[in-house]
């Protein structure tokens, strides 16, 4: 569930006038990755989404409801529809919008997925409650996901520690299984967030998931030397740890146009890194920076670069005789590197209380895989 926060200065305190770019800035752009802490933003949202990779299109449209149903209650709706695309049999791209791929025939495969998220967010005193529920359905795939988080703010909402729970249970009955099968997953996260000064925020988070059953998508057959084909077998047990640190920190530049509420002109650097392994001795590093910066009153410009580099499962091999244990035809789980490269332009109109957003991203793998994302979404505020 993703959620929406506000920031405030130290409790029962005015926030001094020369940090209220600051405070803008962490509230629009760092809303997006902080522990649920004072107020929930009231708005509705619908997004367009459209991907155009070698092989794979998907169109998803998205629509969001975030409400105060009290001051110390929200709820968070969200419905998306995803129309996907496949073409070839190069395809194993992790877009978030599907958990298939293409099998080994060259014909076009469409599929539609729903997705519905719900969630409530409760706040007690220093603390805050999180309950959701996340349903998705295709038509190889099934997978619902109950969650809960807790988080605790401490030292006058300076620091802010959250930890989270939620289970994944899926259903897989890809093209060529005989029957569906399950897949269980339990996902644990904790973090840390904290306020060094009033222009830097930083943030650290542990993730640790077990997923069992059927781990694979029914949907691929592997090709072997000898001649011939198989289906893709995978071990049916993954343990993942993964590690992420953020650091955001406010540039204050004083000859720039100031932003919304006044202050000087500025923007904002965040540095991304994620250190990830598992038992599949696939080890991952991924690095980010993304630049904000005001370009008007009522415009920020946001770049965004991330580099990705992971090894290779133990199983994966270029090509298989047929009587291994694990094969796959699937490079996800080969060693590879990407780059992915990302500019979006956020506008607030005055009046109506409306924003508008529109995003490009470029995707470059080493296996051969590219690709471009294209955003445009409205947000009207309550």
């Amino acid at each position: 569930m993703a959620a929406i926060r506000k920031l405030s200065g130290a409790k029962g305190e005015a926030a001094p006038r020369p940090y209220i770019a600051v405070l803008v800035l962490i509230i629009m752009l760092l809303s997006f990755f902080l522990p649920e802490s004072i107020m929930a933003e009231e708005y509705v949202s619908t997004d367009i989404n459209y991907y155009k990779f070698d092989g794979l299109t998907i169109l998803k449209p998205m629509i969001t409801l975030n409400k105060d149903l009290s001051l110390n209650t929200s709820i968070l709706l969200r419905v998306t529809l995803d129309n996907i695309e496949t073409q070839t049999t190069t395809v194993d791209a992790v877009s978030g919008a599907t958990k298939t791929t293409t099998s080994t025939s060259n014909t076009k495969d469409e599929d539609n997925r729903k997705n519905l998220t719900f969630g409530v967010t409760h706040a007690i005193s220093l603390y805050k409650i999180d309950v959701g529920y996340d349903y998705s359905r295709e038509k190889d795939y099934t997978s619902q996901t109950p969650s809960i988080q807790l988080s605790r703010d401490f030292f006058e909402r300076n620091t802010t520690l959250a930890i989270g729970y939620s289970h994944n249970f899926d259903n897989v009955m890809g093209k060529y299984m005989s029957k569906a099968q399950d897949k269980d997953v339990n996902n644990y996260s904790i973090s840390i967030t904290q306020f060094i000064s009033p222009i830097t925020v930083a943030q650290i988070g542990y993730t640790y998931s077990h997923a069992a059953g059927y781990l694979g998508t029914g949907s691929r057959k592997v090709a072997l030397s000898g001649g011939g084909e198989s289906d893709e077998y995978l071990p049916d047990s993954r343990k993942r740890d993964a590690v992420g640190v953020r650091l955001a920190q406010y540039i204050p530049l004083p000859f720039l146009p100031p932003p919304i509420g006044g202050g000087e002109g500025g923007g904002a650097v965040h540095l991304i890194y994620r250190w990830y392994r598992d038992d599949w001795w696939i080890k991952s590093n991924t690095y980010g920076i993304q630049y904000y910066q005001y370009v008007g009153e009522n415009t920020y410009i946001r770049l965004e670069y991330r580099y990705y580099a992971q090894d290779k499962a133990f199983f994966y091999k270029d090509s298989y005789a047929g009587s291994e244990q694990f094969i796959t035809s699937s490079n996800i789980y080969s060693e590879l590197h990407s780059h992915l490269y990302g500019v979006k332009l956020v506008h607030y109109l005055k009046s109506p209380n409306i924003s508008t957003e529109v995003k490009y991203e470029r995707y470059r793998q080493s296996t051969g895989l590219d690709g471009d994302i294209f955003m445009f979404g409205v947000k009207y505020h309550f």
